[in-house]
């Protein structure tokens, strides 16, 4: 019996030393990776196709755009503002007086950046393309 009771209350400590480990006890030092850090900085191009001008944006840390184009056909400048993905798609829309007047789609390679717009207010579309600077 008292084999038992030692044997039972070994068990039991065996457990509960088990139970208090914790897989999170070394979370401190994990180190957590921001998935827009390749991307952060600014960058500038040129557009082409139904109009014809540049760009320029920054991307934040948080992966959000903001930015301008300007075109010199129509002597105008836009506000651009978007986000970017964790795979270097950027998706933006720009506005001219508080309209939106089209979008950016991109993907960023490297420090290369390649894609096309769209301006659905005069019904253009053509390429775009720039570098990080």
């Amino acid at each position: 019996m008292i084999k038992h009771i030692c044997n039972l209350l070994i068990l039991l400590a065996l457990s509960l030393i088990t139970l208090s480990c914790n897989s999170d006890d070394n979370s401190s030092n994990v180190i957590e990776h921001n998935p827009y850090e390749k991307y952060i900085g600014k960058y500038k191009g040129n557009y082409y196709g139904g109009d014809t001008g540049t760009w320029e944006v920054a991307i934040s840390n948080q992966g959000m755009i903001s930015g301008t184009v300007r075109s010199s056909q129509f002597n105008l400048t836009f506000q651009l503002e978007g986000e970017i993905d964790a795979n270097g798609n950027l998706n933006a829309t720009y506005q001219y007086n508080n309209q939106a007047a089209g979008v950016f789609e991109a993907v960023i390679n490297e420090d290369s950046v390649s894609g096309i717009w769209s301006n659905s207010l005069s019904n253009l579309a053509g390429t775009l393309e720039g570098n990080k600077f």
